[in-house]
């Protein structure tokens, strides 16, 4: 009996655009090495993106949806902030100084910030003791004037701010009250907006690498 070949796993789709494009043009260049380590980092950043931009849920036993619910958005966020973080670190830009400006939805991530810090609920204290992991003076200053001033539209700062309590404790779909369904909508659009920011940022550096070259 013959043996049936083997079908080659298919080629992974990245969500990324012009990804393909980069990487074919990467191989074109006679020398690699100025783009070598940008080029493994840029790798390490398209993975991340491409997860972020894919991922959809986590399950879990004995977990309600509604927590359920309330982890994937805050993992969500993680996800997207720290592939903005890795295409920085490999084209030497700093997470810090990203302008996402988005009135309607500063507006929105205000309203729900206000209400954490109004709260009386102790299950809702995340927002008053986030200074107490954030060890950055600069952050806290831009996060309660961010809170303080409706004129400010730059989002990027909330987001930097959810991504340590992601990381470092205090984040929990109680504590920042993002198992509600309003709540949830809004920061799976600032993880949104921060993928928007990394696709932008990412096209116009491979613009100028081609110009370039």
């Amino acid at each position: 009996m013959k043996s049936k070949a083997k079908s080659s796993p298919a080629r992974r789709q990245s969500a990324l655009k012009n990804w393909k494009a980069y990487k074919d043009f990467y191989k074109s260049l006679p020398k690699r090495n100025s783009l070598e380590s940008i080029d493994r980092a840029l790798n390490r950043f398209e993975a991340r993106y491409n997860l972020a931009s894919k991922f959809h849920s986590i399950e879990a036993t004995g977990i309600t949806r509604k927590t359920l619910r309330g982890y994937e958005v805050g993992l969500r966020l993680m996800l997207s902030y720290t592939a903005a973080e890795l295409l920085c670190e490999a084209t030497g830009g700093y997470v810090s100084r990203m302008k996402i400006e988005d009135k309607s939805l500063a507006d929105k991530l205000r309203s729900m910030l206000k209400r954490y810090k109004k709260s009386e609920n102790p299950d809702i204290s995340a927002i008053k003791d986030i200074s107490k992991v954030i060890n950055n003076i600069d952050v806290i200053k831009e996060f309660n004037l961010f809170i303080k001033d409706n004129k400010r539209t730059n989002v990027r700062i909330v987001a930097t701010v959810l991504r340590i309590a992601m990381a470092h404790g205090p984040y929990s779909p109680y504590a920042f009250d993002v198992n509600t369904t309003s709540d949830a909508a809004t920061i799976n659009h600032l993880s949104k907006k921060l993928l928007m920011k990394c696709q932008q940022d990412f096209n116009e550096w491979f613009k100028k690498q081609k110009a370039i070259q």
